[in-house]
């Protein structure tokens, strides 16, 4: 047997050794994580499925078997031959230096195909879209997934001590009262604990609910300590810009629209923009993106974040949203932008906050409260979503309502805590909203 332990392998060479030893000790194939594609011979990679799926299904892994078993689909069989010779190959003591090797080769090969990719879309494309840099970024992408450590069973063990690091620091408050970003309104960070990574959350509502500024009081409540990014496919950013004003500099929204305001005011708007200087809060208000645009968008802004900040993608709104995949059916699409939106929350350990419409079924009951299967277009938004609350006021349909100025909060769906509602109060001339002290439950701390 040739000693190779004080030798440069090259790919090929730690692929025979390799394979022979998996003949040799099958079992050792719960060590290796090696995708077929990773081998550079595809007489290699028909090989090593069939040792695998051999493994996998308790059959004897034998060079008989293997060689009766891949006969007519591997042409140089001397060669097939020579790799199942575990006498002169198999080394089992190397497999993971061995399998190292193949994927650090196969990995600066896939970097080759991503580069060379990039530079075919860039020589070529009639026009650099969306869609192209997704498919770039997912290239690049894919080879961190290769090089990132295994991913697998976790001991439940190992993993609490962390967990338990965790749960020290939310008893001596250094983690805050609940472990997502703020959402600005204390009985919601109560019920869901802020909006918390790796969440899908969904707001629904009809019209003229109030989704809009709910959406930035919440932003902005994000941004004063962690990050928020807000894509607004149907508003400007300038309309954006108007109604921040008037929440946060206390200008009404229609002095601002007509230049009415006085130089109090305008004191207030300059002390404004001292303050959104410091804050980590984003707006893209291109109009017609698709998930891709947003998933790269938000990279991107990913790469800014200070470390230990989270950050929080809003979408408003969820059905205006372009869908990648394009059938006749728009309940397929709405289901397939809602995965998307779910898988980008899980890949960049954020929470996605996205708002939705209402279908007009609600317009035809009498009580007027929304409920689950009023979501627009796709029982998938329902399916996907770790949270699903609804905004409703009575105003807009009773304007005699004992309830005036004020948005209900109905916390629907809630995947992992309980269900709630609770009133915030909405002054719609300044776009405020907030929530005011309970009562109750002052007397009850009193």
């Amino acid at each position: 047997m040739q000693d190779v332990s004080q030798t440069a392998l090259t790919a090929e060479e730690a692929e025979v050794y390799l394979l022979a030893s998996l003949v040799q000790q099958p079992s050792l194939c719960d060590e290796v994580t090696l995708d077929p594609e990773d081998f550079s011979r595809e007489d290699h990679q028909l090989v090593y499925r069939a040792i695998r799926w051999l493994y996998e299904t308790g059959r004897p892994v034998t060079p008989p078997v293997l060689m009766q078993k891949l006969s007519g689909r591997v042409h140089d069989l001397e060669h097939l031959t020579d790799v199942l010779d575990v006498n002169k190959y198999a080394i089992p003591w190397a497999v993971k230096e061995h399998a190292r090797i193949i994927r650090d080769v196969a990995m600066r090969k896939r970097m080759v195909r991503a580069a060379q990719r990039m530079m075919e879309i860039a020589q070529t494309a009639e026009r650099i879209d969306d869609e192209s840099l997704a498919e770039v970024e997912r290239a690049f992408e894919s080879i961190g997934d290769a090089a990132a450590e295994e991913t697998g069973p976790v001991h439940l063990g190992e993993f609490y001590h962390g967990f338990k690091a965790q749960l020290r620091d939310r008893q001596e408050g250094r983690s805050g009262l609940w472990a997502g970003a703020d959402t600005g309104f204390p009985s919601l960070n109560a019920c869901i604990g802020g909006w918390r990574p790796k969440r899908l959350c969904v707001v629904a509502a009809r019209p003229g609910m109030g989704k809009s500024a709910f959406m930035l009081r919440t932003a902005q409540a994000v941004a004063e300590q962690d990050a928020a990014l807000v894509f607004s496919l149907e508003m400007g950013l300038d309309e954006l810009a108007e109604r921040t004003t008037a929440s946060r500099a206390a200008v009404p929204l229609t002095y601002l629209r007509d230049g009415s305001f006085d130089e109090t005011a305008w004191d207030r708007i300059e002390r404004l923009e001292e303050l959104l200087e410091y804050e980590h809060l984003y707006v893209d208000d291109t109009p017609q993106v698709t998930t891709a645009y947003i998933r790269s968008r938000a990279r991107r802004i990913r790469r800014k974040v200070p470390e230990g900040k989270q950050l929080v993608i809003f979408v408003d709104y969820l059905q205006i949203v372009k869908a990648t995949l394009r059938t006749r059916n728009r309940a397929e699409e709405i289901g397939d932008i809602s995965i998307q939106l779910k898988a980008i929350a899980k890949e960049l350990d954020c929470c996605v906050v996205a708002l939705a419409q209402l279908n007009r079924a609600v317009e035809n009951r009498q009580d007027k409260h929304p409920i689950l299967a009023d979501i627009r277009d796709s029982g998938q938004i329902e399916q996907d979503a770790d949270i699903i609350m609804f905004l409703y006021r009575d105003e807009y349909y009773n304007p005699q309502t004992d309830k005036p100025n004020t948005i209900e909060v109905i916390v629907a769906k809630h995947r992992n805590g309980p269900l709630d509602r609770f009133d915030l109060t909405f002054n719609k001339q300044y776009q405020i909203v907030e929530e005011l002290p309970d009562p109750r439950k002052e007397m009850q701390g009193a």
